[in-house]
Formats: C-alpha cells, structure tokens, sequence
C-alpha cells in the first residue's frame, strides 16, 4: 500500500484494520527516497521482510501510483502480481508542483503540516512532501504502462467525487491504461482513504475477490 507525497504510511493502518487477519499488509516509507528506483527498493525491502505469499495485490493513492506502476512493471512477469487498485493517481509531477511544495517548505520551516482529515497525525510534513515530489518530478510512465498494459494485469481506478482535480487525472490514468475499470465514490473528497478507511477498506476487499478464487479470505 502505497501512499502519495502528503500522506504517511501511517495512514494505511485504519485501512488494514478492516482487512481479513489473514492478509499480510506492506506499507512502505517512501518519503527521503531520492528517486524512483530508490522508492521501488523501499517496497521490495519491506515486502521482504513480512511474511506475504502471493497473489499481491498493489494499492496507491494519488503520486504513490507512480511508484505502484514501477514495482508492477517490473514484477509482473513473475505472476506474483495479481491487480493494481489506483485510488485518485497522479501520473505525472511537474516541475510547477515542485517550486510549490518547495515553496510551503520555506514558508512553514519544520514545522509538521496540518492534522489529516482523519483527525490523526498521518499528513507528512511540508519538507517531505517537496522532497516526495522532486523525486518523481519529470519521470514519463510510458514503458512502465506499456508492460502493465501488456500482461493484462486488472487494475481498477477510482477517484473522489468531490476532488475536481482527482477526477481529471484519473481519467487521464484510465485512458493510458486500457484494461482499466473507472469508477467515482460517490460524495468523497481528497483523503478519503484517510476519513473513511472502512469504506476504503471494502473497495480495496471487493477487487480482491473479484481476482482471486474464493474470494477475500485467502488474499495477501
């Protein structure tokens, strides 16, 4: 489970309380990485050391789906892989997204960012959040969805009704990957995995045994 730049992991632990016990959760640090390669060594380590037999399945929300289509791509091909479930994905960082969080990074010193929608504290910090997106900045996923693409992994993209801007990058993300399913939630806003991560939850559990025989129970 992987997270965008103003979200910590910490964010996914309401989501997993919800899932099967029998389910193992990987939910990678990817704030400090420097680049892409860094972040997708951040998910095979942590994914090495839990104890997750597959099928696996890739969950991200917003820029977290960047490094999602990396870790697919050059994992699909051992069929360990078995969806990519994309929550509001951000496909591309642009140099104007990093002079901004760069910006509120100078502006807001080390202080922390403001509590999450959640109530809790799992908003990362303004400094982290720019150093997040100068690591993805610029990068095309061209190759990374031409093989996703190319293996017919299921991959399913929702984006929160009320997030305008979620909306329109995840009709972006649906046209460039064509096996894809689309699907608003209704009444959501930004963070919703944050606010309501049972609801997450059963959205996440609901693909899983869509793709899995015998439904959620036996899913890592």
């Amino acid at each position: 489970m992987l997270h965008g730049a103003r979200q910590l992991p910490e964010v996914w632990r309401s989501v997993s309380d919800s899932f099967p016990q029998t389910w193992g959760v990987v939910a990678p640090q990817l704030h400090g990485r420097t680049d892409l390669g860094a972040m997708n060594q951040a998910s095979v380590h942590d994914l090495g050391q839990v104890l997750v037999q597959p099928p696996i399945f890739v969950v991200a929300t917003e820029e977290g789906a960047i490094p999602a289509l990396e870790f697919c791509a050059r994992n699909v091909d051992t069929g360990d892989i078995a969806g990519l479930l994309l929550s509001d994905p951000q496909l591309a960082v642009t140099s104007g997204a990093v002079r901004s969080a760069k910006m509120a990074a100078r502006l807001h010193g080390d202080r922390a960012a403001p509590r999450s929608a959640d109530g809790k504290f799992t908003n990362a910090r303004y400094a982290q959040r720019a150093g997040y997106l100068q690591a993805l900045a610029g990068i095309s996923l061209s190759d990374q969805i031409r093989a996703v693409s190319a293996a017919g992994l299921p991959v399913r993209i929702l984006a929160a009704e009320n997030n305008r801007r979620a909306i329109a990058s995840a009709r972006t993300a649906h046209a460039a990957l064509e096996q894809a399913e689309f699907f608003t939630i209704a009444q959501a806003q930004a963070d919703w995995n944050a606010y309501a991560p049972a609801h997450f939850a059963a959205n996440v559990m609901e693909f899983v045994a869509l793709h899995i025989q015998g439904g959620g129970d036996s899913a890592s």
